[in-house]
């Protein structure tokens, strides 16, 4: 069976549903109707309503407006309290080291009530089946159920946001914000709500609070990014699930080849999804003249894996970078390990195996991140999103010196386009082998299974027959319409790249062309999205 991504919200509005478009369209006219001054109170109600009626209810409304109130209160305290230390520089050492100590116990409160949140709301049938697999192992019945919980929207997202709002007023990197409904809004502006990107206060504090001026270039081009990320997210991803779902739920009955076509085509679907989700938010957002930061910059044309993964949900990385793997890697005892190391077995190791050890502490939180944001997250997440991307860092960081050895002993060209496009295949091959292909398992059984049908038929007349790839969901028609749409794709890719920006080209074309442009990426989605049975306009795979 494939992995669940059923929304774990209930079936309220979404991001690519007609009833967002209304509601999308209702908020801005009020925003730009309204006074400057208002205009950030406005979005904190729409962004309030939305997260109601996305989210399964008023009822969780306290959650995250709970979540913003123990956010500004243990900011201030902290904020109190460092001014405290910095207007008595003559105060006894002690008293100082009590003050920061104050500062150091509101944080960890926040961090570990938010994070206990999101570990009751999304993590406990992951405990719970990890302890009753425990259970097994010994022979030993673990008695209870699965707590059945339903999540507040949008919190894998607002809870890493907050967390680094309230570190970064702790460590002075940020002022913490006086006005409760302006932290409010951070947390929970709504067209980040679903996908993110997640944000930092520092990069959005001055767009979200000032009450932008009506532009006509950005409802322009917010709309345009907007239908971007609808084109990608319901013409290629939902129809190449089609296939997928097919044949992975009955990995057996579709050896061979017909799962290789599933593995690479889900690829595919998960960068258009999650893509065009971003693009949506992005677009959405620029509309009211704010710009969120980006969440991929051009991911396939990375020469390493570690570059890949530096151009993949961009911002997630960043933030695991900044919260967790520098405050590991500083961490008195990887220093003392640093320290040590260097006395016995010299520099080169005392950097390495420090660095290995957060990079794998690093990974190891994507991977439970992951773990907490499908129904029924279980140690899939954690390897193939967490530690086998790490582990294979670590071995190309390993053996690259061995590689050097080799292609200048072999007089490879490295510089040549034909070791170029060497390089970006392999990086795309080593993401499908350590991440992809088990990511969209249902579970470690279900993608032992996958791989042993994978090999256990040799049939690549399949792809040439003209008949036994179209009777797994899609057509003929279908898959050309996914090349034709891939390949647009891609060369916008290519284009974005270089260097070169689409919208600014369209926006310097004939009025006639530039309609004819928008009115055919309007009917595209219209005509050629997925609408039909099993549509679910909530279903994202990286739904937060």
């Amino acid at each position: 069976m494939t992995a669940t991504l059923e929304p774990i919200f209930g079936n309220g509005i979404a991001l690519n549903s007609w009833a967002f478009a209304f509601f999308f369209a209702a908020a801005v006219l009020i925003y730009y109707v309204l006074p400057r001054r208002v205009r950030p109170y406005e979005l904190v109600g729409a962004s309030l309503v939305f997260f109601m009626l996305a989210g399964n209810g008023w009822q969780f409304l306290p959650y995250i407006i709970g979540a913003a109130a123990l956010a500004y209160g243990c900011s201030m305290g902290i904020q109190h309290l460092r001014a405290r230390r910095i207007d008595s520089p003559n105060q006894h050492s002690d008293g100082r080291g009590h003050l920061r100590g104050y500062c150091a116990a509101l944080l960890a409160l926040y961090i570990i009530l938010v994070f206990g949140m999101f570990m009751l709301f999304r993590c406990s049938s992951f405990f719970f089946s990890t302890v009753k697999g425990i259970g097994e192992l010994f022979t030993i019945n673990v008695a209870g159920g699965k707590l059945n919980l339903v999540a507040p929207l949008g919190l894998g997202y607002w809870t890493l946001s907050s967390i680094s709002y309230v570190t970064d007023v702790y460590r002075g990197v940020t002022p913490a914000e006086h006005n409760p409904f302006k932290l409010l809004l951070f947390m929970s502006f709504f067209p980040q709500m679903t996908c993110g990107p997640i944000t930092h206060m520092n990069w959005v504090r001055e767009q979200l609070f000032a009450g932008q001026r009506f532009s006509y270039k950005n409802l322009r081009f917010g709309v345009q990014r907007m239908l971007w990320g609808y084109f990608k997210k319901m013409v290629v991803a939902d129809r190449v699930s089609l296939y997928i779902t097919t044949v992975y739920q009955a990995p057996n009955d579709h050896p061979g080849f017909y799962l290789a076509v599933a593995i690479l085509l889900f690829g595919i679907q998960i960068y258009c999804d999650f893509s065009g989700c971003i693009d949506i938010a992005l677009g959405a957002a620029e509309v009211f003249g704010i710009k969120l930061p980006e969440d991929f910059k051009s991911p396939f044309f990375s020469k390493t894996f570690q570059d890949f993964w530096h151009h993949w949900h961009i911002t997630l990385s960043l933030w695991m970078k900044e919260y967790i793997f520098y405050p590991v890697l500083k961490s008195k005892l990887l220093q003392s390990i640093r320290k040590s190391l260097k006395k016995h077995a010299g520099k080169a190791v005392s950097k390495k195996v420090p660095t290995y050890i957060a990079m794998l502490c690093t990974w190891f939180m994507v991977g439970f991140w992951h773990c907490g944001m499908w129904v029924g997250g279980s140690w899939k997440y954690i390897l193939c999103a967490g530690i086998f991307p790490c582990i294979v860092m670590i071995l190309g960081d390993l053996f690259d010196p061995l590689f050097q050895k080799i292609s200048k002993a072999l007089h490879f060209k490295t510089e040549s386009g034909g070791f170029q496009l060497f390089r970006y295949l392999r990086t795309i091959f080593l993401v499908y082998a350590s991440n992809w292909w088990i990511f969209n398992a249902s579970s470690l059984h279900n993608a032992v299974q996958i791989f042993k049908a994978l090999f256990s038929n040799f049939n690549p007349w399949i792809l040439v027959d003209n008949s036994s790839l179209f009777k797994c969901g899609l057509t003929q028609q279908d898959f050309g319409l996914i090349f034709v749409c891939v390949a647009l794709i891609f060369a916008v890719e290519i284009i974005h790249h270089n260097g070169y920006h689409i919208r600014e080209w369209i926006a310097a074309q004939p009025i006639v062309l530039r309609w004819v442009i928008y009115y055919a990426g309007l009917f595209a989605v219209i005509i050629f999205g997925i609408y039909g049975p099993g549509f679910d306009a909530s279903t994202f795979i990286y739904k937060g």
